[in-house]
């Protein structure tokens, strides 16, 4: 039976975060350039009267759920954020400062049918950009901001034009900076990809929030949407019973070791250059959701296993179900994560390897 595992009992929680919580996953505390700078910070924002806090996806065992694939986090994690910012700020537009773009296509790209969307400023490659957004679009915005940037800042809109400005610099913030930005504009949030987690600094309690937000609302909503979910995938395979879910993962697979090859040949390192012959390449089936009536995404996790290196793919295959009984697939979406490299390498392996990386022919005399 197909199910989204991953988010099986999975339950949105806030939390206190720390200083060395946000500078770790690159939220406003990591802005500035040292740790002890960032704590100074921290102590003058309690002092007039602001917490820090996490708006993050635990699961059943209360550990915080991470790596989710990028379809997942903008189907069912991006629209709680959105309703979070809304409920938090009664702002009617705000400002997004976009301070760093580390994949995906062109910011510019992303956002520019969007007609909410004003660019402010905008600079490509790397891309750092400001933006104006209603307060009604952002549930079309905040999706398209999953998977391409990690330092992500959400600002209420106020009379100064030059509010999140100095977010999109290529420099470090100082405390002064920060604590200007945030007494015009009283409250800051910032989407932290990596931890898939979105960072709250704001003048209410813990349990304000969790109560403005509607937070056991939002668990419910979680829950029974995915519910929903499972009963619209079982009707489908009901109405399409020669669907092979093992195709779907056969699909995944090819689509993976096609990547890792094509990963070894743009890097001619050691562990990657194994991935072309991977001792063991499995793919199950880490969850679905149904966007339209006759489609359907399955995200599979494709694990490798090398002499050197375990790795995770990500692949999003769609399914379109069509009126006369048949159905196609297709790869939409791939991302390919190294867990780590094997330590039982010998010392002749690790020269190697550091040479080939580097691209030296000689590692003693570079």
């Amino acid at each position: 039976m197909v199910t989204n595992k991953m988010l099986s009992g999975a339950v949105f929680k806030v939390s206190p975060w720390t200083v060395a919580e946000s500078r770790r996953a690159w939220g406003l505390f990591g802005q500035v350039k040292s740790e002890l700078a960032a704590h100074h910070l921290c102590n003058r924002l309690r002092e007039r009267g602001y917490s820090l806090y996490t708006l993050r996806l635990y699961d059943t065992e209360g550990g915080v759920v991470t790596s989710l694939p990028a379809e997942f986090l903008k189907y069912f994690v991006a629209p709680v954020f959105a309703r979070t910012l809304r409920l938090l700020s009664a702002t009617q537009s705000w400002k997004i400062a976009v301070a760093s773009i580390i994949e995906g296509k062109p910011l510019r790209q992303r956002v520019a049918r969007l007609k909410s969307v004003q660019i402010i400023h905008l600079s490509e490659p790397p891309s750092r950009g400001l933006f104006r957004c209603s307060t009604k679009a952002l549930h079309h915005v905040v999706p398209r901001l999953f998977g391409d940037g990690t330092e992500i800042f959400f600002f209420p809109e106020t009379s100064q034009m030059e509010v999140g400005l100095q977010m999109i610099t290529p420099t470090y913030l100082s405390n002064r900076q920060v604590m200007a930005l945030l007494e015009e504009a009283g409250f800051c949030a910032a989407l932290l990809r990596d931890s898939t987690a979105l960072e709250i600094i704001s003048n209410l309690s813990l349990e304000a929030i969790c109560e403005t937000i509607a937070l056991e609302k939002i668990n419910r909503c979680l829950h029974e949407e995915l519910r929903v979910m499972q009963e619209r995938l079982m009707s489908l395979f009901m109405k399409y019973p020669h669907l092979e879910i093992p195709k779907v993962c056969e699909l995944a697979r090819t689509a993976a070791l096609r990547q890792a090859q094509k990963t070894a040949r743009m890097f001619p390192s050691i562990w990657l250059q194994a991935e072309r012959s991977p001792d063991e390449l499995t793919a199950e089936i880490a969850g679905f959701y149904i966007p339209r009536r006759n489609v359907a995404e399955f995200c599979c996790v494709v694990k490798s296993t090398t002499p050197l290196t375990k790795s995770k793919h990500w692949v999003a295959v769609r399914v379109v179900f069509k009126e006369n009984g048949d159905f196609a697939f297709k790869v939409r979406y791939i991302t390919q994560w190294f867990d780590f490299v094997h330590h039982e390498i010998v010392p002749q392996s690790v020269q190697e390897l550091l040479k080939s990386f580097f691209n030296l022919e000689d590692l003693e005399n570079g």
